[in-house]
């Protein structure tokens, strides 16, 4: 187990501006972790060292997670995983790294790139391999704090999206 890197990271601090820099240039999670029982601790411990093995340069920080929908949700204190400086290779083995730990059920993830200044997210269930809708999200920070939210995208948003992939093309 990589305990000694775990002990090592978890307590490095990142600034809400350090934090926000990776997450708009990088591929990111935001996920739950029962911290209930003394085996889904030691098993975040071992993920959490896993991931900083994989990538050194990976933010593992909390905030609080905002699902604007018909019925809109809070989830305070979830883990946002930032994949800083990571590959596309990394991000895969981070991925399979969490479904197997069987501590986590469902993850928000967060595409690398903004695309018409939108940063494209969908909601991964373990198990449920039904294809997810596309949505936005954005990390405010307030103050001292961390606020994800994941909302629909708009029709103006759509068509930004659309304008953007035309420019690509021509």
């Amino acid at each position: 187990m990589n305990l000694k890197l775990y002990l090592e990271k978890k307590n490095e601090v990142h600034t809400p501006e350090e934090i926000k820099e990776a997450f708009d240039t990088s591929f990111a999670m935001c996920f739950e972790v029962d911290r209930g029982s003394a085996e889904s601790i030691h098993t975040k411990r071992k993920l959490f060292g896993d991931i900083w093995t994989l990538n050194p340069d990976a933010i593992i920080t909390e905030a609080d997670l905002c699902v604007m929908s018909t019925e809109s949700t809070v989830m305070r204190d979830q883990f946002l995983l930032i994949n800083k400086n990571g590959t596309n290779n990394i991000t895969n083995e981070i991925a399979k790294l969490i479904e197997e730990s069987g501590i986590i059920t469902s993850v928000y993830c967060f595409f690398s790139e903004k695309k018409a200044s939108i940063k494209g997210c969908y909601r991964r269930v373990f198990g449920d391999d039904k294809p997810s809708i596309v949505k936005k999200g954005n990390l405010l920070i307030d103050g001292d704090k961390l606020l994800l939210t994941v909302r629909v995208q708009t029709k103006e948003d759509r068509e930004r999206l659309k304008e953007e992939r035309k420019n690509c093309e021509q």
